[in-house]
């Protein structure tokens, strides 16, 4: 809404008549709101907090309330990474909770643990790397072992082998997105010798959702629903 501009009258009244009807929050509670989120962004949660806690008794106040629970979450996962330092487990709290962050809204926690970051950054790409092969060494095992082909798709029960081949190329793809995803983090550079393996792997697993969906007016839905889960699909 912030960067809402119309030219042209009639979208411009449509735009105030939803304000006016709403449908879309007011001018003053988006500045409420912009405030707020300035204050998160400038590293004073307790200010921005408060802010919305406000917000979250008026107009809107389920949508504020649900963006304050989510900052409380974030503020409360960073005291508590705080605490872990010299735990042993504290390479992966760090990257899981830099992976939970949006990079615009919680641009203070990115900038607070980019230290940290760097200082760990041969465990990270090591972990990286041990991503990636497992992604591999899964990803291998699934061509040598032949993949799912139309008999095993349209199975109107799901079979060892359909359940064996579905969660190699799930988990195949699985490391190979958090191994992008850690590279992100540390070396973009580092991750580009494996984007062909990536690629490879997740083509493959797009083409087995669409060529299950394609089975829709044919596999019991429970049945379509559950293999299409099992090879990973993110709307299962």
């Amino acid at each position: 809404m912030r960067k809402a501009r119309f030219a042209t009258p009639p979208f411009e009244q449509s735009f105030r008549a939803l304000i006016e009807s709403g449908q879309l929050p007011p001018a003053d509670l988006i500045q409420q709101y912009d405030a707020a989120t300035q204050a998160w962004k400038d590293g004073n949660p307790s200010e921005a907090l408060a802010g919305l806690q406000k917000m979250a008794a008026g107009p809107w106040g389920e949508d504020a309330a649900e963006e304050l629970e989510r900052r409380r979450g974030v503020a409360a996962q960073f005291a508590a990474l705080q605490l872990s330092r010299n735990a042993g487990g504290f390479v992966d709290q760090l990257l899981a909770f830099r992976e939970s962050l949006d990079v615009d809204e919680d641009v203070y926690f990115v900038r607070a643990t980019a230290a940290d970051l760097s200082l760990q950054r041969d465990k990270v790409i090591a972990r990286a790397q041990d991503d990636m092969n497992r992604a591999r060494t899964l990803w291998q095992e699934y061509r040598s072992n032949g993949a799912i082909d139309a008999s095993q798709r349209i199975e109107t029960s799901i079979s060892d082998q359909f359940r064996t081949r579905a969660h190699l190329l799930a988990e195949a793809s699985r490391y190979a997105q958090q191994s992008f995803l850690i590279y992100s983090q540390v070396d973009t550079a580092g991750a580009a010798q494996w984007t062909g393996v990536r690629d490879e792997i997740e083509s493959e697993a797009r083409e087995q959702r669409s060529r299950l969906h394609d089975l829709s007016n044919v596999v019991e839905p429970g049945l379509l629903k559950t293999k299409l889960a099992l090879l990973g699909d993110p709307n299962e």
